[in-house]
């Protein structure tokens, strides 16, 4: 189960990341491989679905042409696009597994953050439906430590001591450092990505706009 905060996170053709408390990988650089700014296949309206999270918020997300998009919560406000920091999007193919590549500016100053790369998804087709295999940031923090892959991690705890569960804004900061070509290998390796996966469900637009009037999530199309 991934969870509806990593939903947010992990739905990276939203309007912005939504980074809420959830294990982050960042890659320091995009691979080297040929990038397109679009697949057309993303083009339409979607819900956002965690299959093993079935009674977690529903959200969507619409994509036009040019693979622009805009996140909606049905139960929260719409953002204007000046409140949202810029995104840029690109897909990518390493290795055998299409890629989605998200990168938001940051402050040039702050030569310490660990936001400042790309945050990348695997994702495949199924008939109407997408799925989005975000990174396995356990993993990967587990090969920093070894020295299996370059960067650094961190594990970040919102409770104090003491507290036995583990909390919401808990999670793991992963920053991948190196070249295109370290993160082509990385990429590479077995087990990068999750097992666990998001799906995005195509639905029409009016279906959007009745779930937010009535905040009752809609059928999929037939």
């Amino acid at each position: 189960m991934i969870g509806p905060c990593c939903a947010r996170t992990a739905l990276l053709i939203g309007t912005a990341l939504f980074l809420c408390g959830c294990d982050r990988t960042v890659f320091e650089s995009a691979p080297p491989k040929t990038l397109s700014e679009c697949d057309k296949r993303f083009v339409g309206s979607w819900r956002i679905e965690d299959p093993g999270h079935e009674e977690a918020t529903q959200f969507f997300v619409t994509i036009d042409r040019a693979c622009q998009s805009r996140f909606i919560d049905p139960d929260e406000a719409q953002h204007s696009a000046e409140e949202e920091p810029p995104l840029h999007v690109a897909f990518s193919q390493v290795a055998g597994k299409s890629l989605l590549l998200a990168k938001v500016d940051v402050d040039k100053g702050d030569k310490n953050s660990w936001a400042d790369g790309y945050t990348l998804l695997r994702y495949e087709f199924d008939g109407r439906a997408i799925r989005l295999y975000p990174v396995d940031a356990k993993r990967i923090a587990h090969r920093i430590i070894d020295g299996e892959v370059h960067g650094r991690t961190e594990y970040h705890n919102a409770v104090p001591a003491g507290y036995h569960r583990e909390p919401e804004g808990s999670g793991i900061d992963n920053f991948v450092a190196g070249s295109g070509e370290e993160m082509a290998r990385v990429i590479a390796l077995d087990g990068t990505f999750d097992k666990d996966f998001f799906v995005l469900k195509r639905v029409s637009a009016a279906d959007i706009s009745k779930a937010r009037s009535s905040k009752q999530t809609p059928q999929d199309q037939p």
